[in-house]
């Protein structure tokens, strides 16, 4: 401690106060993010969403709360999830990322990267899920290729006639 502070208690409803305020900021941060975060239990079960993953699934954030991960993840059984993915994870180990799909509540699919990140709370093991919708990037991605290929093909027929003109 610097040598001309001192100490100075703080009554209890200070403490109480600025509790609240660290909650209320790390809560704006949590609901205001771009990516969806799902935080679940190790059984998949749905324990806290924000904004972007309701408005993204189309589900509201009281309905997510009550759904399991594998509704969202048509392509995951419970069983290859835990193997695959949490059971692997360590706290302070690094996050997993991967690519799957996940289903709105209208049923229609996208792609979605997904990072997950093992939790500890004082009340058990958790897995943070952050995911982003990269559907529209995948497309570009197959455009992109498209265009390569017509490029590739226009140059051999360029090299061929121009061979064809040279005999």
């Amino acid at each position: 401690m610097p040598p001309n502070r001192k100490l100075v208690p703080v009554p209890f409803h200070g403490y109480q106060k600025a509790l609240q305020e660290s909650e209320n900021k790390f809560r704006t941060l949590v609901e205001q993010a771009a990516e969806m975060l799902f935080l679940h239990d190790t059984d998949g079960q749905i324990i806290e969403v924000n904004q972007a993953a309701a408005k993204t699934t189309g589900y509201s954030q009281d309905e997510l709360r009550n759904m399991s991960i594998y509704d969202i993840m048509p392509d995951a059984q419970e069983r290859k999830a835990k193997e695959i993915y949490w059971d692997k994870l360590k706290p302070e180990g690094p996050p997993q990322t991967f690519e799957t799909q996940h289903r709105r509540k209208d049923g229609s699919l996208y792609q979605a990267e997904v990072t997950l990140s093992k939790i500890v709370l004082s009340d058990g093991n958790y897995i943070l899920s952050l995911s982003r919708d990269v559907t529209e990037r995948k497309q570009d991605e197959k455009e992109k290729e498209k265009l390569r290929e017509q490029l590739l093909q226009t140059q051999k027929l360029k090299s061929i006639g121009t061979l064809a003109g040279g005999v």
